[in-house]
């Protein structure tokens, strides 16, 4: 295994001195990867992401009311325009190197189920012991497992149930 920036990696690739990388299909196409990966197997992990905009508690407090509730609420809003356009950029770009991009077409590849469990339950050795360093760094690591956890099936249930929130 080897970190290396995505900039990088059509290179490594195309001189072989990588086999494979881990990218979403949106970044695939953006760097051209696809015109020196004729295979994409789909892992299908979800995303995870952070973004932060950050303001002062102070600053934040001074506002009204209303603003507050204006600032909470574009903060919301953003989120869901910015999974959005992830969500819909992995479509687009998926289908489009399937169909072939300037003469380079990709064989997508779908992971199958059972690998993907076992690859998850090797896997949690890795969560494990981030839960334990993180207890023993005074963090309530299982709280915050537990939680992410309760937090992934609550909006798995909602995005199943209701669709996204821009589809409703």
């Amino acid at each position: 295994m080897q970190r290396l920036p995505q900039p990088e990696v059509y290179q490594a690739l195309d001189s072989g001195l990588l086999d494979c990388n881990q990218n979403y299909f949106y970044s695939i196409k953006a760097y051209r990867q696809y015109e020196v990966a004729p295979y994409v197997m789909e892992l299908d992990w979800g995303q995870n992401m952070g973004f932060g905009i950050v303001m002062g508690k102070d600053a934040f407090q001074r506002l009204s009311a209303a603003e507050q509730k204006a600032v909470r609420d574009a903060g919301s809003a953003f989120v869901d325009h910015y999974a959005k356009g992830i969500v819909d950029a992995n479509a687009r770009d998926k289908k489009a190197m399937a169909a072939g991009i300037d003469g380079k077409k990709t064989t997508l590849v779908t992971f199958p189920a059972d690998q993907k469990k076992a690859l998850l339950d090797a896997g949690s050795k890795y969560v494990s012991g981030w839960v334990e360093t993180a207890s023993k760094g005074g963090a309530p690591g299982p709280a915050i497992m537990d939680d992410y956890r309760r937090l992934i099936a609550k909006y798995a249930k909602e995005r199943d149930t209701k669709g996204y929130p821009w589809n409703r």
